[in-house]
Formats: structure tokens, C-alpha cells, sequence
């Protein structure tokens, strides 16, 4: 009846618009958590593809280069979806060691490899009812890739070890900053599995395309930084706006966070200077290693050090350049850490990614201050 197709159409299109317009709304976030900033151009076309994207159950894959925030979109795809009040379960996949990844996405039974005491459940069944969302899915191992592939194609998961295959009920959101066309030309990504997770696509920009974004990113980010810290929100104007506005951002949007935290953090209530902005990009900004970053970041921050820690051993014979590296490593990230927290120990520890206790076993350790990140050695000398 064309009638009824009518009123079907239409309902579809005022529930596309209220979509939209709820994103765009929400877009600007809060001061206690930044959400999608931004009314530029490109980011309009944004909000219209998650607006179209999320009253459906299609895979989506993000694409954008890393700090661009893909996982933003993500969850603003799952908040505006029919899945909302379901789990939103986030996996990185570059960060998790090869031969724990089968067991950490499709979970594994107890006595399936040495060390499994425990039935455990993965994280397709831990997402049940909501949405999966897999971050630098182009990092899969191709093992990996085939069952993920299986597991897409049957909508069933069988944990490692296990002879019983759980039905799940999930909605897969990917995102990458790897050109998959390149790797599947490589014969490192499958083209089958490429096709079944991108219904839709939604290609982010980079911060040096979104120049009028840089004012509300700068505002919001302040913003945070001073809460988190329990500082007055400083005056960023005149010229460090200009250095802020002339600076490329490789890191994206990640990048500028950063930046801006190490700036409100060493203003603690001035107005920041423009050598304070200089010195906070030559720094890389706080969490340069300990960001939110996936694998790559760390690997690219750590490159040269390597480099200059194997030049000495090959210079020297030293045998215990391993071990000597980590420990060095481990005591410059936490010192920095400390320093870049005011000594807050909980905001240490999460930003590490251990418990206090082990915290204040490594302090003991290293020879660190808990108090302010002065290492003891340094200051007796």
C-alpha cells in the first residue's frame, strides 16, 4: 500500500533528524568529560554519518589517523543506537599479545593452555546485547582474522578449548589508522573479513583540516585539565593562541590534549606563556608514553632511546643492556608520571596500569619519593 510506504518513509526520516540532531547536540561535551568537539565543516559531516549510522545494527569501521578519535565516535554510535542500554566493550587489538588475543575475544575454558585455572569469558560474550568496538582491528593476526570471520558469519562464539558454541548478540564497530586496502594487497588482512565489517564507513579528519574546531578544543580541554588537577582554568590567548594555531599536529587531536594539560598543569592558574606552549610540544605533552595510545605510539616514542641503549652495549660489551634499559625505562615513566600528577598516586597508578600496592613496591625499588617524583639518588648527590 503506498499509504503505509508513505508513513514508513517518513517515520524513518524524522528519526534520522532527531538522531542528528541529538548527536549535535551532545557534540560539545562537558567540562568533567570532552566528548566529540566541534562545528566545523568536516565534523558536520560527521555527526551526519553517526546521525544515519546509529539507529542501525551495521558493522561500521572508523577510519582516521591515530588521535583522531575514533573511539569518540564509537561511543556516540552506541549512545544513539537501539543497543544503548546494553555493555560497550572496547578491545585494542594492537595492544594485546598475539597468543592472548583468541582467548581475550572469543574466551577460553579451564585446561585449554597452560596457565587457564579458570573458565574465562571473552569479551564478544561479555558484550552481550551491545556493542563490540575493536581498535586497530588492522593489527589482527590472520588467524584471528578467520575466526573473527566465523564468528561474524555465525553470530557464535566458541571459547579456546571449549566444544560448545555460545549464540552472541553483538554489534561490531572497527576502526584502524592503517590503509586496509594496502594490507590486504599484502596478504595481511582479509578482504572477505573487510567487506563484512564495513556497512558504513566513517573517515574521521585529522586536527589540521578542522583550524576553526582548535578555539572549542582548546576551551574544553582546559577546561578538564584544570578539574583534574583542582586548578583555576588559565587565560590561553593572544600568542600562544598563535603558536597553537601554527603548529601541523601530527598527533591529531591526542596530541593537542596533551599539550594543553602540561600547559594548565605548569601555569597552575596563569595565564600560559608562549614558551610554556613551545616547551609542552617540543615535550610531546604529559603521557606522551603513558597516553591512551595503541601500539604504534609507543613504539614510535620509544624508537630512538632503543637505538642510543644498543649503540652503548655494542659500544661497551655490556651484557645486561635488557635489563638495565627496563629499569631505567620503568623509573623515568614513573618519576615523570609523578611529577606530571602533583604526586597523586591513584592518577599514577591508573595512568600505569597497576595497583597502588605495586605502585609503592617499585618506589621502594627505584629509590623514588612518593611525594614528589624526586628520585633519591639525584638529590644526594
Amino acid at each position: 500500500d503506498i499509504g503505509e510506504l508513505l508513513e514508513v518513509v517518513g517515520k524513518a526520516m524524522r528519526a534520522s533528524r532527531t538522531m542528528l540532531r541529538q548527536v549535535r547536540l551532545g557534540s560539545e561535551g562537558t567540562p568533567e568529560q570532552p566528548g566529540i568537539i566541534g562545528q566545523s565543516r568536516e565534523m558536520q559531516r560527521v555527526y551526519k554519518e553517526i546521525g544515519r549510522v546509529a539507529p542501525t545494527d551495521a558493522t561500521v569501521l572508523i577510519l582516521g589517523e591515530t588521535g583522531t578519535g575514533k573511539e569518540l565516535v564509537a561511543r556516540a554510535i552506541f549512545q544513539h543506537s537501539r543497543r544503548q542500554a546494553g555493555p560497550f566493550v572496547a578491545v585494542n587489538c594492537g595492544a594485546i599479545p598475539e597468543n592472548l588475543l583468541e582467548s581475550e575475544l572469543f574466551g577460553h575454558v579451564r585446561g585449554a593452555f597452560t596457565g587457564a585455572t579458570v573458565d574465562r569469558v571473552g569479551r564478544f560474550v561479555q558484550a552481550q546485547g551491545g556493542t563490540l568496538f575493536l581498535d586497530e582491528i588492522g593489527d589482527l593476526p590472520l588467524p584471528v582474522q578467520v575466526k573473527l570471520l566465523r564468528v561474524l558469519q555465525e553470530r557464535k562464539v566458541q571459547p579456546l578449548g571449549g566444544s560448545r558454541e555460545i549464540p552472541v548478540d553483538v554489534r561490531i564497530i572497527s576502526a584502524t589508522h592503517q590503509p586496509l586496502s594496502e594490507l590486504i594487497a599484502g596478504k595481511r588482512f582479509r578482504e572477505d573479513l573487510y567487506y563484512r565489517i564495513n556497512s558504513a564507513v566513517i573517515s574521521l579528519p585529522p586536527l589540521r583540516e578542522r583550524g576553526e574546531d582548535l578555539d572549542a578544543l582548546i576551551r574544553a580541554f582546559a577546561a578538564e585539565a584544570a578539574g583534574e588537577f583542582d586548578l583555576p582554568r588559565p587565560d590561553i590567548s593572544g600568542p600562544s593562541m598563535r603558536l597553537l594555531s601554527r603548529h601541523s599536529w601530527p598527533g591529531n587531536v591526542r596530541e593537542l590534549r596533551n599539550v594543553i594539560r602540561q600547559a594548565v598543569l605548569q601555569s597552575r592558574g596563569y595565564p600560559v606563556s608562549p614558551e610554556t606552549i613551545q616547551g609542552a610540544i617540543d615535550s610531546g605533552g604529559p603521557g606522551a608514553v603513558i597516553s591512551t595510545g595503541g601500539k604504534d605510539d609507543f613504539a614510535a616514542a620509544i624508537q630512538q632511546p632503543v637505538r642510543a641503549a644498543l649503540e652503548v652495549a655494542k659500544k661497551n660489551g655490556v651484557g645486561s643492556v635488557l635489563g638495565d634499559f627496563v629499569r631505567e625505562l620503568e623509573r623515568q615513566l614513573i618519576s615523570k608520571a609523578l611529577d606530571l600528577s602533583a604526586g597523586h598516586l591513584g592518577r599514577v597508578s591508573e595512568w600505569l596500569g597497576i595497583s597502588r600496592v605495586t605502585l609503592r613496591k617499585k618506589l621502594g625499588e627505584q629509590g623514588i619519593s612518593p611525594r614528589n617524583g624526586v628520585d633519591h639518588r639525584e638529590s644526594e648527590s
